[in-house]
Parts: C-alpha cells; structure tokens; sequence
C-alpha cells in the first residue's frame, strides 16, 4: 500500500506496470472490496497562462499550437541549438532546460546579447511557458542550447563572420542537437 485514506476507505496500490488491466480485475472479484480503477493522471490544461499568450501569440494558435501542446510539449532530451547573437540570461522568461550555452567568439559561456535577436529567437523555440509572464515558447520543454556568434571586429562594430557560423554548428551537433535554429543574414562584406 503506498498511501491509506482512512477518511474514504480508500488504499492506493502500486502494482507492475503493464499488469495495472490484470490488477484491478484481480481486485474486483474480492468481496471485500467496492471498487478498483486506475489512479488517473491529470495535467494542467493548455492553453498556457503566459500574458502575452492571448494578446499578441495570434500566430500560435493560428497553426493550431494547442492541438499541439496537447500531444508534447518537448522533451529535455532533445536539444535544440540557437545559433544567434546570444541570450539574455537575466531574462525572466528564458528556457527552463538549459544545455551546453556557449560563445564562439570568447571561447567562453558569456552570452550577453546586446542585439536582442538570439533571446527573441530562444524564446519563440523555449521560453518557459505556463508561469503567467512573458509570451509562451513553441517547446518550452526541450532543452535550449544558446550559442553566440555575434563578435566585434577589428573597428568596434558586431560582426557575424560565416567561419564562426560554421564553428558554432560543429559545436551545436558535437554536444548532441538534434535542431540547429540559424536565422541570420545581410548583406557580405569583405
């Protein structure tokens, strides 16, 4: 017995998983006992609580996103790489799940993002979504992997050089992301 309800007459059972349909079967046909049924798993329902959700998120739920979030949401275990310019640690609406961030320009964990691009993009993929701030991500479950590629060249000014870009995939698929997220581009320089 895992847990007793004295006050209902009620026992909650652990039993194999898989056997649960065998189980309470089993305990049906006990004349002592007035019923047996699963302990059901309820969840909150989406769609999530976020203020921004329903205001100005129209886009969310003109592709259907609830339908969506009702069958997933994410997992942690997928890993899903920005390769942008940075993130906003202080941002309170950032992921929840956090993997392997990294700075191709410093060689560092330093993200500070000054654009504002990369913590935009980070949230339309992760933001942490159902905790009543901010707007909701599209997988607020998987885990995000922030990688900055936004450097500051030889006068002062933010550069994003394509061998950086190339540096910050290998970086993204050498630390298991299963989605590279690059939404970059301008015109060349030389």
């Amino acid at each position: 017995t895992l847990r007793t309800n004295d006050r209902i007459g009620v026992r909650k059972i652990e039993v194999t998983p898989g056997q649960e349909t065998e189980a309470i079967a089993s305990l049906k046909r006990n004349p002592l006992i007035e019923f047996a049924e699963p302990d059901y798993v309820r969840r909150p329902l989406w769609p999530p609580n976020d203020v921004y959700y329903g205001p100005d998120q129209w886009n969310l739920r003109k592709i259907n996103m609830e339908a969506a979030w009702a069958i997933t949401r994410g997992s942690p275990a997928i890993k899903v790489a920005v390769v942008d310019t940075g993130l906003d640690m202080n941002q309170p609406d950032r992921a929840k799940n956090m993997a392997s961030p990294f700075n191709e320009c410093t060689g560092n964990s330093n993200l500070s993002d000054a654009d504002g691009h990369g913590t935009h993009v980070s949230g339309i993929i992760a933001a942490n979504s159902n905790n009543s701030i901010g707007v909701a991500g599209v997988a607020p479950d998987v885990s995000l992997m922030p990688i900055k590629v936004e450097c500051v060249d030889n006068n002062g000014n933010s550069a994003i050089y394509v061998s950086t870009e190339i540096d910050a995939i290998e970086y993204a698929a050498d630390h298991g992301a299963k989605v590279i997220s690059i939404s970059l581009g301008g015109p060349t320089w030389l």
